[in-house]
């Protein structure tokens, strides 16, 4: 049985995370199952989706969300390309959906979304859109995603959403959050130090444990979580 398969089942609850920190974990870990670089989590409103959408965990970068902007993410809830659970999905490239500009389409792919698969899921009385994509074309793999998103399923259960959680929630210092704050200023790590008087290894100090805090896999991804969660 895959390491997939297991998470998808009731008796692997041990594995699945309670937090919000543990469910970005998750996602990161769910991601490089299916091959993909990055994942777009958002609450839709209803099952149609055609009210409102909530980006609700996400490791894109921040000009990547701003490019896909509120109204082109809620055109792909409805997309044709998005599939329910169940139904036969397929793998998209942004310049191929009639719902997306033609330069949103071409930013996203600059950006390193190159191949996306959409899907529609419920848990509860909760409806999601899902978007993992790749950097490269023909490189998600399809097969492993009715298992991923059983598994998605049981990890926003298990975090009781998880997702409506504020600053205060993260186990994130004052001082971590100033720097990440200072970083989302555009300052280098011998800026900050200046600025707080401290040295320099404080500062990379105070970075890392925040990046390790927010799962991020740098700097940049780390503020753009901090700025969509309000942590900044």
């Amino acid at each position: 049985m895959n390491s997939l398969a297991h998470l998808s089942e009731p008796a692997g609850d041990a594995l699945l995370p309670v937090d919000r920190p543990g469910l970005l974990r998750f996602l990161l870990n769910l991601s490089g199952q299916l091959s993909a670089d990055n994942y777009l989590i958002a609450r839709i409103g209803s099952e149609r989706g055609n009210d409102e959408v909530k980006i609700v965990a996400a490791n894109w970068t921040f000009d990547s969300v701003e490019t896909l902007g509120h109204e082109n993410l809620l055109a792909l809830v409805g997309a044709p390309e998005t599939s329910f659970v169940g139904a036969a999905v397929r793998n998209w490239r942004p310049v191929s959906i009639p719902a997306l500009p033609p330069r949103v389409a071409a930013q996203l792919e600059g950006a390193g979304h190159r191949e996306f698969v959409s899907t529609r899921l419920r848990v509860g009385n909760r409806h999601y859109l899902t978007l993992f994509s790749a950097n490269r074309l023909d490189r998600l793999d399809l097969a492993q995603l009715p298992a991923a998103l059983m598994a998605l399923s049981y990890a926003l259960s298990s975090t009781g959403d998880g997702l409506d959680e504020t600053a205060t929630d993260y186990p994130i210092s004052d001082r971590e959050r100033e720097c990440l704050g200072w970083v989302a200023e555009g300052k280098t790590t011998m800026d900050i130090a200046t600025i707080l008087d401290v040295s320099s290894n404080t500062i990379n100090s105070y970075l890392t444990h925040a990046i390790r805090k927010l799962s991020a896999r740098n700097r940049t991804m780390a503020v753009a979580l901090a700025i969509r969660s309000g942590i900044i």
